[in-house]
């Protein structure tokens, strides 16, 4: 299943899944979306499972979250998906977790996504996603944390992940950047 070139002016440009929704995805891309908030898939207070899914080239013109957007208590559970070539002028511009949201992502590969703030993704507000076996490859941020931004109070845990080539074009956290928060790092 492809998702391609749909938009909309406010969340989910591909995707928009609302309350208590929780689809299961396998072998589905989305492909040059656009919104202001979540361009390939916007999620509030739903669990989606996904599996072999790819976002790619999708733009949040005004807002955050060009590949995804989790919001209010979402935790989707992702393998094996990649997110390449998303960009946004807000933050996470591969994944934006914010209010609760902690998804966990497994073999998910972030590269060359690109945003003000976390390049790859941006954890806000008590969001605490849990990556095993993850990459996070050249992406980058005009302002602060090219590959992960965590903010106030977001503490994920990563387990045999791997940062390479990411940049922060104020060099403030080219890999990772913690502000009042405390992730928990294994063989990373």
């Amino acid at each position: 299943v492809d998702f391609l070139d749909n938009s909309s002016n406010t969340w989910g440009g591909a995707m928009y899944n609302g309350d208590s929704s929780s689809p299961t995805l396998t072998n589905v891309n989305f492909i040059s979306n656009s919104a202001n908030y979540g361009a390939g898939m916007y999620n509030i207070s739903s669990s989606q499972t996904l599996t072999n899914v790819l976002f790619e080239d999708h733009w949040s013109f005004g807002g955050d979250g060009a590949g995804m957007y989790n919001y209010q208590f979402s935790s989707p559970v992702l393998t094996n998906v990649i997110f390449r070539d998303n960009a946004n002028l807000g933050m996470g511009g591969g994944m934006y977790n914010l209010e609760n949201s902690s998804p966990t992502l497994r073999d998910v590969i972030f590269m060359t996504t690109t945003s003000r703030s976390g390049g790859g993704v941006f954890n806000q507000n008590n969001s605490s996603p849990v990556l095993i076996n993850s990459q996070f490859i050249a992406n980058s941020a005009t302002q602060w944390g090219g590959g992960m931004y965590n903010n106030n109070s977001c503490d994920p845990t990563l387990t045999n992940c791997t940062f390479v080539a990411n940049s922060s074009e104020t060099g403030r956290g080219g890999g990772m950047i913690n502000d009042q928060s405390s992730p928990v790092l294994t063989n990373v």
